[in-house]
């Protein structure tokens, strides 16, 4: 009997930790399902996929893909659902307006919507997960803080927050230096040619002849929630160094390469830096 009543008493701790364990694997294996859900929207309205933007709806029970270029529609034939494992439920949605869907902007991938989607285990309120979305469309299971301006490394395709429109800026400027810090090149780009109807996107790109090197570019602007420009600036050549850029006079970064490590320092002009 005491044999038994041993047994009984591992048996049920080795049951409840496999319980533990399989609710755990079942919420971390939804949240990231829902993760990749958002992400999918995002780039299909990057890429503008059947010339459309995406939007992504939330309920307790499942997550939909949709045509972002109306509202939400219920059954609708382009819906892709997923619906969540039993056990796992959407618990809060706290999105910018009080909504119920993120919808990103074609090209952009920005969303007014920003938020984050909580997620809990119905066998364990204990277990939850929550996913946080921010003014550029970016997703992550932890909250997003704003970067101190410190210097990115080796950053090929970079955005900068910046506090201001670039809307009245007349010049894209860009300056290369020699090793000697002697200017060696100096393009200056009619900034107004780059702009879209409403003054609310910019898009340049070109390959530069820098010491004998192609150097190709490309230097996009959208507005962001609040208004303000992001810069996503795109190096398509490791040699893209000792690079200044400059919309007028506001520098917006600078490029510099010690010992083969190229490092991006932000103009004082930049509230946020990310490496992409």
């Amino acid at each position: 009997m005491i044999v038994l009543a041993i047994f009984s008493i591992i048996a049920g701790i080795v049951l409840q930790q496999g319980s533990s364990l399989s609710t755990t694997v079942e919420l971390d294996n939804a949240s990231k399902n829902i993760d990749l859900k958002i992400r999918t929207a995002k780039a299909r309205s990057i890429g503008a996929v059947n010339d459309k933007n995406y939007g992504i709806h939330f309920e307790s029970s499942k997550v939909v893909i949709f045509d972002g270029t109306g509202a939400y529609v219920d059954g609708a034939a382009g819906n892709e659902v997923f619906d969540l494992p039993g056990h796992v439920q959407i618990n809060s949605i706290a999105l910018n307006g009080g909504a119920a869907d993120i919808v990103f902007d074609r090209l952009t991938g920005n969303t007014a919507s920003f938020g984050s989607i909580g997620l809990i285990s119905t066998k364990d309120a204990s277990k939850t997960k929550t996913i946080f979305i921010n003014a550029n469309g970016q997703n992550s299971f932890s909250s997003f803080n704003t970067s101190t301006g410190s210097a990115i490394a080796n950053a090929r395709h970079t955005h900068f927050n910046l506090d201001w429109d670039i809307a009245g800026s007349s010049q894209l400027i860009l300056k290369w230096y020699d090793a000697s810090n002697n200017l060696i090149l100096n393009k200056s780009i009619d900034a107004a040619g780059y702009f879209n109807a409403g003054n609310t996107e910019f898009h340049w790109q070109n390959t530069i002849n820098e010491s004998g090197i192609n150097q190709k570019i490309s230097i996009d602007s959208w507005l962001d929630a609040s208004n303000y420009a992001v810069l996503c600036v795109i190096r398509h050549n490791t040699e893209n160094d000792r690079l200044e850029i400059y919309f007028d006079t506001e520098k917006i970064a600078t490029y510099t390469n010690s010992s083969g490590v190229i490092t991006i320092t932000p103009g004082v002009s930049v509230s946020l830096m990310e490496e992409l």
